[in-house]
């Protein structure tokens, strides 16, 4: 199994099922995908079967605890982030949880746009070394705002062509298998097919023309992304 995982491909693990779904669709409108599962052995299966970068997860769950649930996953050494998004705001539950593998401890209630910053800030710190913005001559992509610029235009980029993006910025000149892609691309309800694949990145390419990214196959294998150097002027 890859474990260098896309960080914006994350799973809640919440049992009310209507703060799941606004958490969801407000994560989903900041070109975040996700997964949703309601209880304890969902939660495992879908972890275990799937890359996830980040786990949000619930202690009050049905069948067992949020904090078995982090245990088992952490005694099988999975890389993935955990958050614990909890109405528990006692001492002795946040240290049990850090101690057990988790990253954060957020208490409910907790505005949606500071669950959006926690991500964003782990993102940074795990994959992009905490690096804010990616600058190439004419290219720039700022991971906090998650916003392209070609000669200081803004890029409207889709969901999952930020995703491809992101991907690729951490991986310049490194081949990025198609089935990595396909993965993170992927949600439990909606998998992503070779065709599908081939037409985000042919869409991400055409948006790059302009600027000195560029993104090519490897055949058999995936897509590589370069950032073509200037070439220096000979003096006569």
């Amino acid at each position: 199994m890859e474990t260098n995982f896309n960080f914006m491909r994350i799973l809640i693990v919440e049992d009310d099922i209507l703060l799941s779904n606004g958490i969801a669709t407000y994560l989903r409108n900041q070109n975040i995908s996700v997964d949703q599962v309601f209880d304890a052995n969902s939660a495992i299966e879908a972890v275990f079967s799937n890359q996830y970068s980040l786990l949000l997860l619930d202690l009050k769950l049905p069948e067992y605890s949020g904090v078995s649930v982090l245990k088992k996953i952490k005694e099988h050494n999975n890389p993935i982030m955990v958050i614990v998004l909890t109405a528990l705001d006692g001492l002795n539950e946040k240290v049990i949880c850090l101690n057990s593998g988790a990253c954060d401890y957020l208490v409910k209630p907790v505005a949606l746009e500071e669950i959006e910053a926690r991500i964003k800030a782990m993102h940074r710190k795990e994959f992009f070394q905490n690096q804010m913005i990616f600058n190439f001559e004419n290219f720039s992509y700022d991971t906090s705002s998650r916003r392209a610029l070609i000669k200081d235009k803004v890029v409207t980029l889709t969901a999952k062509e930020t995703q491809v993006l992101e991907i690729f910025l951490p991986r310049l000149s490194q081949v990025v298998p198609r089935t990595y892609l396909q993965d993170q691309l992927s949600t439990i309800d909606n998998e992503i097919t070779h065709n599908s694949l081939e037409i985000i990145i042919s869409r991400l390419r055409k948006k790059l023309e302009g600027s000195r990214a560029s993104i090519n196959p490897v055949r058999g294998i995936g897509y590589i992304m370069d950032i073509q150097k200037i070439k220096a002027k000979q003096s006569s």
